[in-house]
């Protein structure tokens, strides 16, 4: 029993050491003395399920701009829907899960280059139809980007979506060469030496990106479709008067 206290006290000792060693490496050292460490920020996992959050890595961008700001149901969930899909087809196209540290250096990824794909939106609106054209900026390397414009028009009695084809009272085998036809004068008037007539075909991809005025119907052609990508995007108004014959009057005034 003599030599048990000396060895208690020296365990005591020792456990004492011990322990300070070990607090001592779980130290956190904040500069910023008016940080206040809380429990929950270990804990609680990031709102990753909002939709139109940026998205960056070493890699890409995704910016979203302006999207949030749709408020209507129903052309923020078609948009919604279509915006989730590019997104994917981007990741997907970019191969990102697959490039390698050599495939970063060669293309750049390591020197600051990025990938970026960007969604911006603006409204037209006529007395019957109001309109959300959607942007999207591509920039994936090379000289410059790429632009691409879809439109989502809407009833604006009824909320519903609708098509080109809800504004004639004819079949797009009917109406589409009459479109084709106008198209071709205005190349002809605007763009004489540089329009590419090809982009006018009468098929439904060509005329799919439009939107209304009360008096008519004003097409946006892709880059590259009907000219080179220097002049844009042009648009091309058709007015009511010159196709009364196959236009569907209940979407405009008289």
């Amino acid at each position: 029993m003599k030599n048990f206290k000396p060895i208690l006290f020296l365990i005591i000792i020792v456990s004492g050491i011990i322990l300070a060693v070990f607090n001592k490496e779980r130290v956190v050292v904040v500069d910023n003395p008016d940080f206040v460490f809380e429990e929950k920020d270990l804990n609680e996992e990031p709102e990753n399920g909002e939709p139109f959050q940026k998205e960056e890595t070493d890699m890409y961008i995704v910016n979203y701009g302006n999207v949030a700001e749709i408020k209507e149901d129903a052309p923020l969930a078609d948009i919604k829907r279509y915006i989730e899909d590019r997104v994917s087809q981007f990741k997907t196209e970019s191969g990102f899960e697959s490039i390698t540290e050599e495939d970063k250096e060669m293309l750049g990824f390591n020197r600051g280059m990025k990938y970026t794909l960007e969604f911006s939106y603006s409204e037209k609106e006529s007395s019957a139809i109001k309109t959300y054209i959607l942007k999207t900026a591509v920039f994936t390397g090379g000289a410059h980007g790429n632009l691409e414009v879809l439109t989502f028009s809407y009833d604006k009695k009824t909320g519903s979506r609708i098509s080109l084809s809800d504004l004639f009272n004819t079949s797009a085998e009917n109406y589409l060469p009459v479109l084709a036809a106008l198209g071709d004068k205005f190349l002809q008037s605007e763009y004489p030496e540089v329009a590419f007539y090809e982009g006018l075909k009468p098929e439904p991809a060509n005329w799919a990106t439009w939107y209304a005025t009360d008096d008519g119907i004003v097409f946006i052609f892709q880059t590259y479709q009907v000219v080179p990508y220097a002049y844009g995007t042009p648009e091309f108004s058709v007015k009511t008067a010159g196709v009364s014959d196959i236009i569907n009057m209940n979407y405009f005034e008289n």
